[in-house]
């Protein structure tokens, strides 16, 4: 089953650091509220474990890399995109 959704994003606060209760592990959690034509203001939130640091302050990014996909698809959403996935 495919699931199509239209979105515009409503807010998007920054993302936060979270540490896990039972395996102590630190996942940046992005949260967003977004809405469609049958409703506003319900919220999707994505877990990411921490972007890496490097020491220039670039991140590399290896290809075919979906974790890495994904944390640049995040950083580069702003309020009012309409997101189509």
């Amino acid at each position: 089953m495919t699931v199509n959704l239209l979105l515009g994003i409503i807010a998007l606060p920054p993302p936060r650091t979270i540490i896990t209760r039972k395996t102590a592990r630190a996942l940046a959690l992005h949260e967003l509220t977004v809405g469609d034509d049958t409703k506003a203001g319900f919220g999707i939130n994505i877990w990411l474990p921490p972007a890496p640091n490097f020491a220039d302050g670039m991140q590399k990014k290896k290809n075919g890399d979906g974790e890495a996909d994904l944390r640049a698809t995040m950083e580069e959403l702003r309020v009012r995109d309409v997101v189509l996935s």
